[in-house]
């Protein structure tokens, strides 16, 4: 869905800058790329302004604490210890707030259930949309979204393509 966002608008002309982490798809052309391996490589790709950010990755809530410095050998006792990581949507958007900000939260559910899901991450993130994306879509190019705002929750379907232009057409309002 990144992609096709990016490529949304490039095409509406605008300046793109697409941080692609672990993305085996074809990158599209016209953007400027920058690679993020990590939480933490992406955390600093994004501390850049922006007009519009749209977080549509689905970001690890949780990373090993103490990361091993040695080949961890086969056969060998492991465990791991998880910490949290940081809500990278929420910071950027508490410390950019001139920046329209667009997450996506990602849920089992779908409809109604996916909508209040959406509507918390919006007040809990600090944005100011949330796109409800359930996780039955994943893989797909067709999908149906919930485009869910502090007043209103609309449900959209159609191809990823398609649902990316839509997105941007209705925050453009926004981007004054």
């Amino acid at each position: 869905m990144g992609i096709e966002l990016a490529k949304a608008a490039r095409d509406l002309g605008a300046e793109v800058t697409l941080i692609a982490t672990n993305i085996d798809l074809a990158l599209p052309a016209g953007v400027e790329i920058i690679r993020a391996s990590t939480v933490d490589e992406l955390e600093l790709a994004m501390d850049q302004s922006c007009d519009l950010l749209v977080m549509a990755a689905a970001v690890s809530d949780f990373k090993v604490k103490n990361q091993s410095t040695e080949k961890l050998k086969r056969g060998q006792q492991v465990s791991l210890d998880l910490i949290p990581t940081k809500d990278l949507i929420a910071g950027y958007a508490a410390n950019h707030p001139k920046t329209v900000t667009i997450a996506f939260a990602l849920a089992d559910q779908s409809g109604k259930e996916l909508v209040d899901i959406a509507r918390q991450k919006l007040w809990d993130k600090g944005v100011n949309f949330i796109i409800g994306n359930s996780v039955a879509a994943l893989g797909s190019m067709d999908n149906t979204i919930q485009f869910v705002t502090a007043e209103t929750a609309e449900e959209i379907a159609g191809t990823k393509e398609d649902l990316s232009r839509e997105i941007l057409r209705r925050v453009a309002h926004s981007l004054g």
